[in-house]
């Protein structure tokens, strides 16, 4: 009969125990409206204590201002790559335009000139035929290239091939190139010595100078060149 006593007492315990951690689960778990509300309203004074002071509007104008210095910046950076980037392209022409400009009297000069002392009927129509197998190195100086675009070299020499080694080489096939002398060439003229006008060595002509063009122009008369 006790131990039923003490088992009915702590059955009795535990249910009270369980019962009680129910309630307080039960209220932790559950607020009333004015709870709610009074939660809400510290919530709300911490964040007007924090931003306390802000104008929203002039925040709202201030924002709108960086903003719009952030794209006027980004487009400043946008114009200024554009215009370094036409910069770079004119640069380049202007170079292309000046390298083009020196081929033309470093090497057209030199192979009129090779073409002339070798009495060539139209030394520029020589030129323009022997160009492609010539270019212009770093250093100003005309090389001779062959059909696989390397440097030509003379295979009894050893030494690279010269301007005037093309030249001749391109008369002696095609003789028909070459102009036929006059009979009685060894009379003597009023105008100047044909051989001091042939041999003017238009490479050496500076172009922007107009004493040299002139001396070209009478080059190219002295040629029959219009």
């Amino acid at each position: 009969m006790q131990d039923s006593s003490i088992d009915q007492s702590g059955v009795a315990a535990t249910g009270a125990d369980t019962n009680q951690t129910d309630v307080s689960q039960a209220q932790a778990k559950t607020f009333t409206q004015e709870e709610v509300n009074k939660i809400i309203a510290a919530r709300l004074a911490q964040a007007e204590k924090k931003y306390a002071g802000v104008d929203v509007e002039e925040y709202k104008t201030l924002k709108t201002i960086k903003q719009q210095q952030e794209e006027a910046e980004a487009i400043k950076r946008s114009e200024f790559e554009k215009v370094l980037k036409q910069t770079r392209e004119q640069a380049d022409n202007e170079i292309r335009k000046y390298r083009s400009e020196i081929e033309t009297i470093k090497i057209d000069g030199a192979l009129i000139n090779a073409a002339a002392k070798n009495k060539a009927v139209n030394p520029e129509h020589i030129a323009k035929l022997l160009k492609a197998q010539t270019r212009l190195t770093e250093d100003g100086t005309v090389e001779v290239l062959d059909d696989k675009g390397q440097v030509r070299y003379n295979t009894q020499t050893a030494t690279p091939y010269q301007v005037e080694d093309l030249v001749q080489e391109f008369i002696a096939a095609n003789p028909y190139f070459r102009a036929a002398t006059p009979a009685g060439s060894g009379s003597k003229s009023n105008t100047a010595p044909e051989s001091a006008v042939q041999t003017l060595d238009i490479s050496k002509l500076d172009m922007s100078d107009p004493k040299d063009r002139a001396k070209y122009r009478e080059f190219r008369r002295s040629q029959g060149i219009i």
